[in-house]
């Protein structure tokens, strides 16, 4: 994967451009190596709902080890 800030600079305009052009727009999310991503996918305004998938190598998404994870995309769901 690359960089946060790398992502904030190539992806994330990219990310927002499409999700502009589009009424609702869900960004799916999977595998760890995304995690050091979310919160500038969250901070982008015009992503209105985020999918998400651990993998096959982690906690299936039901453990409460995810509950932290859920929480904080919940709190960007609730200004959706």
């Amino acid at each position: 994967m690359i960089s946060p800030d790398m992502f904030q600079k190539f992806v994330a305009p990219d990310l927002q451009a499409i999700a502009r052009a589009l009424r609702y727009t869900i960004y799916h999310w999977e595998v760890p190596g995304q995690f050091p991503h979310l919160d500038c996918v969250l901070s982008i305004p015009e992503i209105t709902g985020v999918q998400w998938n651990p993998g096959p190598t982690l906690e299936p998404p039901h453990s409460p080890t995810w509950y932290p994870l859920y929480r904080k995309i919940q709190e960007k769901a609730s200004s959706w």
